[in-house]
């Protein structure tokens, strides 16, 4: 697994390259094969009779990788020489069904300016969501990658979004990256300034204003939290009516609805547990070892939030936030 490399020096000489890719199971060809040259980013793909071309190449030595979905991938190097004149034949090339190419991917996200981690941000593979960071870093776990080139995000509100491209051909292969973020320029007008209670320069808490107004959930803004310095941001929960905070396993408070208790969640369960949880819109996804609720002491600190919505009734819950699962309730968090 190696992040893409440059190319060959263009020269005069220029030929194409031309092949077939087939399925080495059925003999079939195959379409939609990514067919990448010295692991550029731009890759040509194969067409209904699994034929491809790839112009101007020079004189020079090449490798060649053809990746496809559900197919182990093919790796082979070649050479353009001056005995070559406007056309390189590969031939035909096989592919072999497989399982996914999986990768394991971690790492910490520090601030460019301070060099402090930076919590929260969203880690996306191939524009799927991965991963939250937190202060000790984030990882992805182990997950399906495409053979040949992937797309790592990572966003935060407030920061520069960063993309890193990760060439993956080998299976079961770790993952560490060191990520900085660049900060966003903060240009704020004194008029913006007196009016940050109803929205802030990005419009990302505008719903949360308007929720607030019509009084279905309990709302707690920046201004609340900064007047009670909680030492974890799950003290705020304690506040609410019908909401108990329980100690966690992992350092982390674990908050419940005491009125949800009766409600069946599935057909095999009765119950609830844990509360639903959202940083920024985005569901946080939980192994067995922890409850969701869990998860927002690990991830957010009181000063990097800037307002939260608790729902402890599934009457109320916005109806983008109520799906299944949400019965037992829901918190939202928007981060500065």
């Amino acid at each position: 697994m190696v992040f893409a490399a440059g190319g060959v020096a263009a020269q005069e000489h220029s030929a194409t390259l031309k092949g077939v890719v087939f399925d080495a199971t059925t003999g079939y060809a195959l379409s939609g094969v990514a067919v990448y040259l010295n692991q550029n980013p731009q890759a040509a793909l194969t067409d209904s009779l699994g034929e491809y071309s790839l112009a101007g190449l020079s004189i020079g030595n090449y490798t060649l990788t053809l990746a496809k979905r559900g197919f182990g991938p093919q790796v082979i190097s070649f050479a353009v020489t001056e005995s070559h004149r406007d056309t390189v034949e590969i031939g035909s090339l096989p592919l072999q069904p497989t399982e996914a190419v999986t990768a394991a991917i971690s790492g910490s996200v520090l601030d460019s300016r301070t060099g402090q981690p930076v919590i929260a941000v969203g880690v996306s593979v191939n524009g799927d969501f991965a991963a939250f960071s937190s202060e000790r870093g984030f990882t992805t776990g182990r997950l399906e990658v495409l053979p040949g080139l992937n797309t790592l995000e990572f966003k935060r509100i407030g920061y520069e979004p960063f993309t890193a491209s990760l060439w993956a051909v080998r299976n079961h292969t770790d993952l560490d990256l060191a990520v900085t973020l660049d900060p966003l320029p903060v240009q704020i007008q004194t008029v913006v300034v007196e009016a940050d209670q109803t929205t802030n320069v990005h419009g990302v808490l505008r719903e949360f204003y308007q929720r607030r107004q019509w009084g279905l959930g309990h709302y707690f803004t920046q201004q609340d939290i900064e007047q009670q310095h909680p030492f974890l941001i799950s003290d705020m929960l304690r506040l609410i009516p019908g909401v108990v905070v329980r100690s966690g396993m992992y350092g982390g408070n674990r908050v419940e609805a005491i009125g949800n208790r009766g409600i069946t969640v599935s057909p095999f369960t009765e119950g609830c547990g844990s509360m639903r949880l959202f940083i920024d819109g985005q569901f946080i996804e939980t192994n067995s070892s922890f409850a969701p609720s869990e998860e927002l002491d690990l991830l957010v600190q009181p000063e990097n939030v800037a307002a939260i919505e608790v729902y402890p009734r599934p009457t109320g819950i916005p109806v983008q936030y109520n799906n299944r699962g949400s019965m037992c309730g829901v918190i939202l968090v928007w981060t500065r």
